[in-house]
């Protein structure tokens, strides 16, 4: 309520001191109207407007568009469930601006792996580089046992006699088993996507 009362002063007195001197005031009270909405780019794209053909500036006007894009940019934590493609994926890695990494999302557990379960919408099977850089936050995940991963360690002619690294992420042993094997149990099946 106080950035809206704000606005509506900055609009008056804008609107009132700048009538006399140009038409580009409508400019500014468009900008001024847009962040009232809480369109903080289309703000920003009026004001630059009015910059531009008035050769002025107004700071605060300025300063109320960046505190609008600032409370919309949207910080993640390790963990927190976020909605991606109708799934709950929890987030397993952030950037250093913590807006922005990739999500993860547990299947059922297999004894095998074919080309039928490495994705799962747009989100694909974990490679082993994936995994390794989520380990050390397995346990805010939930992360226990061993996964597939999308990543070949043994190529062949035959898809059935692919291998995959499947790695257990509480001892950090990685093995190396036949696609279609199904010797050595079940692994958990962990999606990744980016956000």
């Amino acid at each position: 309520m106080r950035t809206k009362a704000i606005i509506f002063a900055l609009l008056t007195a804008i609107s009132v001191s700048l009538s006399a001197q140009s038409d580009y005031s409508s400019y500014l009270n468009k900008a001024l109207e847009k962040l009232e909405a809480g369109d903080c780019d289309d703000a920003q794209k009026w004001y630059n407007v009015y910059k531009e053909l008035s050769g002025e500036t107004k700071p605060s006007v300025q300063v109320l568009i960046d505190d609008c894009k600032s409370a919309k940019v949207k910080k993640y934590s390790i963990g927190e469930k976020i909605q991606i493609e109708g799934t709950k994926f929890k987030v397993a890695y952030l950037d250093p601006s913590k807006e922005h990494g990739f999500a993860v999302y547990e299947r059922t557990s297999s004894k095998t792996i074919d080309n039928s379960v490495k994705f799962y919408g747009n989100a694909h099977l974990i490679t082993l580089s994936e995994l390794n850089q989520i380990i050390p936050n397995r346990l805010l995940l939930g992360l226990r046992g061993s996964y597939w991963t999308a990543t070949v360690a043994k190529t062949s002619n035959k898809e059935s006699e692919i291998r995959y690294y499947v790695k257990n992420v509480e001892t950090g042993k990685e093995n190396s088993i036949l696609c279609r094997e199904g010797k050595d149990g079940y692994h958990y099946l962990l999606y990744v996507i980016s956000f």
